[in-house]
C-alpha cells in the first residue's frame, strides 16, 4: 500500500478578510499605545509654549553672560595695557602713557618721546590700542552704593578714582591716563606728576556687571577685579 504523506491531509486555516499587513500594524500600534491620529491643537500649543519659554530663558542667560564677559574684558585689557606700558618704560628707559578715552571706548599706550618729556603731547607716538565693547563704560554702578574699594577700606567716589591728567596738555578734558617711569613707578599725568598711592578705574555696563583695575604706583601694583554679589573678586 502506498503510504500517503500526512501533509496532504493537513488543512490550512482560512485567511480572514482584512488580516493583511496594514491591519496587523494597526493592531500592534494599538497594543503598545501608539497613536495614529496625530496630536490635538491644544497639545501642539502646549509644546510651542514650552519651547518659547525655553528660548526666552536662553536669550536672557546669553545676554547676562555676554555682559559679564564684556565688562570683565575691559578690566583685564586695561590691566594688561598698564602692565605693558610699565614694562616698556623699564626696558626702554623712557616714560610711557596709558591713555583711556571714555568717549570712544579706547585704551592706548604712547611713548613719551615727544618734545616735552614728562608731558603727553602731539609728538608722542602711539604704540598700542584696543577698543572696548560699547556696552561698557567708565562709570560707577548704581548698586551697591557706596562702593567700597578692594584695595583698602576707602570708598570709591568716581569711576576714575585717580588724579585727573593735566588738561592743558594733549589730555584735554576728555582723556584720562597715567604715566609709567623707567624706575617702575606708576605716576599721575598731572602737570607735576606724583606717584599713585592707591586708586581705582571702574567699568560698568550700566546694569549689574562691574569690573575694576586697582593701582598702587610705588610697588607697580596692577590688579583686575570683578564685583560679584556685592563683593570684589580677583580676575
Amino acid at each position: 500500500m502506498i503510504r500517503l504523506s500526512t501533509e496532504l491531509f493537513r488543512t490550512r486555516a482560512p485567511t480572514r478578510v482584512g488580516d493583511g499587513p496594514g491591519v496587523r500594524a494597526a493592531n500592534l500600534r494599538r497594543r503598545i499605545g501608539l497613536r495614529s491620529d496625530g496630536y490635538s491643537l491644544i497639545e501642539v500649543m502646549v509644546v510651542v509654549g514650552i519651547m518659547t519659554l525655553i528660548m526666552a530663558a536662553s536669550v536672557a542667560a546669553w545676554g547676562l553672560t555676554r555682559g559679564r564677559a564684556e565688562t570683565r574684558a575691559a578690566a583685564r585689557l586695561t590691566r594688561v595695557f598698564l602692565h605693558k606700558a610699565r614694562m616698556n618704560s623699564i626696558f626702554e628707559g623712557v616714560n610711557h602713557f596709558l591713555v583711556v578715552d571714555p568717549a570712544n571706548n579706547l585704551v592706548e599706550i604712547y611713548a613719551d618721546t615727544g618734545t616735552v618729556p614728562g608731558s603727553f603731547d602731539d609728538a608722542d607716538p602711539r604704540l598700542a590700542r584696543t577698543i572696548l565693547k560699547s556696552s561698557v563704560k567708565l562709570v560707577l554702578p548704581a548698586q551697591p552704593s557706596p562702593l567700597g574699594s578692594p584695595l583698602d577700606s576707602s570708598t570709591i567716589t568716581n569711576s576714575w578714582d585717580l588724579p585727573t591728567p593735566d588738561s592743558s596738555a594733549r589730555w584735554g578734558t576728555q582723556l584720562m591716563g597715567l604715566m609709567t617711569t623707567p624706575t617702575g613707578l606708576i605716576q599721575s599725568a598731572e602737570a607735576t606728576p606724583t606717584t599713585i598711592g592707591s586708586g581705582m578705574i571702574v567699568f560698568s555696563n550700566g546694569e549689574d556687571q562691574t569690573s575694576a583695575v586697582g593701582v598702587r604706583g610705588r610697588e607697580g601694583f596692577v590688579r583686575a577685579f570683578e564685583l560679584s554679589n556685592g563683593q570684589w573678586k580677583d580676575l
